[in-house]
């Protein structure tokens, strides 16, 4: 009896052990359970689309490392879906520019307009266009006649062949006749339900004379490839836009007038002369010919150096028409300074701004 006693003592005393044991068990079970249901809902997540998840990383064990190895499965799967979309874009603006180029180039070739349009244009285009013309001038004449001179034209075109026939009629009316009774902005709806097409329409409006064209919709890569073929009708890509190089007079500078260099890139010289200009300080201007590049990439060709910055100088005669010996050089070529002032005996080499937008305050503290 005793020892039966003691038997059922000690189970009585093992069970809260017995119970502790099963307890942590089931913890630990928990805390290892736990972190891989959230992983398996978080495959099942991104295997759906999903690629806005992340794995929370709360341990260094094998959990966290699979939990790592996870977070950098997404982030790998998120930017292959960013270049996926990129290369969508650039795909589309590649085959607009193709099309928008081949367009292009049939409407501005001179040879295939003549040979294949001259007896579309007598037996079609004209008699349809003069009916238009004349309806538009009596509209014009009208609202005139009532004081209104802002206006636009709607030749009622819609297609692409009337799109190209009354706008060019209509601008050859105004410029070659001078009738101006047709002599204001015309506007180009072009919105399609297939947007290649409404671009294709979009572009054929540009390189026709619209002035405005009404679209549904303005997506980056329409915008690039509008603007862009809007940017090289008039110009040759393969050649640099460039203004000729002098010395330009900004408001009416006085002898003592500071002077300016920079480059002979269009886009350079209208970008700082318009800040000048904005700085209400008369400055004399000098642009050097760097062959139409800017001011770091000429000197990084040569075309901006010491040397010729130097002839252009001399050879320009300003010596005569200001009363001091001062040059402001831009900040991006600074390293000039000392190899210009070897070479311009007795002038002052000035390092002005970095950047454009930095001259007007330039200026003003100069004249302070």
């Amino acid at each position: 009896h005793q020892t039966q006693r003691r038997r059922a003592g000690g189970e009585v005393r093992d069970r809260p052990l017995q119970q502790v044991e099963e307890r942590r068990r089931a913890v630990v079970a928990d805390d290892v359970d736990h972190p891989i249901h959230r992983l398996v809902d978080g495959v099942k997540k991104v295997s759906s689309g999903d690629l806005s998840v992340t794995f929370p990383v709360d341990s260094s064990d094998e959990i966290g490392e699979l939990a790592v190895s996870f977070n950098e499965m997404v982030d790998q799967l998120r930017e292959r879906e960013h270049l996926e979309k990129r290369l969508y874009e650039a795909e589309h603006l590649s085959k607009v520019g193709q099309l928008a180029s081949g367009i292009a180039h049939e409407i501005r070739n001179p040879l295939n307009y003549i040979s294949l349009a001259i007896d579309h244009l007598k037996s079609e285009i004209i008699p349809v266009c003069g009916e238009k013309k004349a309806e538009l001038e009596t509209l014009t004449d009208k609202i005139k006649e009532l004081g209104v001179e802002d206006m636009v034209l709607d030749s009622g075109a819609r297609t692409a062949k009337e799109i190209m026939r009354d706008n060019t009629y209509i601008r050859r009316a105004a410029l070659k006749k001078g009738n101006k009774s047709v002599g204001y902005p015309v506007i180009t709806f072009a919105q399609r339900d297939d947007v290649m097409l409404e671009t294709l329409i979009a572009s054929l409006g540009v390189m026709k004379y619209a002035s405005i064209i009404v679209m549904s919709s303005i997506d980056r890569w329409k915008s690039l490839a509008l603007f862009t073929l809007r940017q090289n009708i008039y110009t040759n890509p393969q050649v640099p836009l460039q203004v000729k190089q002098d010395i330009y007079k900004l408001g009416t500078p006085t002898s003592d007038a500071p002077l300016l260099i920079t480059s002979n890139f269009s886009l350079t010289y209208f970008i700082v002369s318009g800040e000048i200009e904005g700085s209400k300080v008369p400055v004399r201007l000098a642009v050097l010919d760097t062959e139409g590049l800017s001011v770091l990439t000429g000197w990084a060709a040569g075309k901006f150096t010491a040397a010729k910055i130097a002839q252009f100088i001399q050879e320009s005669g300003i010596e005569k028409e200001i009363s001091h010996k001062e040059l402001i050089i831009p900040g991006y070529v600074a390293i000039l300074s000392g190899s210009i002032e070897d070479k311009l005996p007795g002038w002052k080499i000035t390092v002005g701004p970095r950047e454009a937008n930095g001259l007007p305050a330039f200026l003003k503290a100069r004249t302070n």
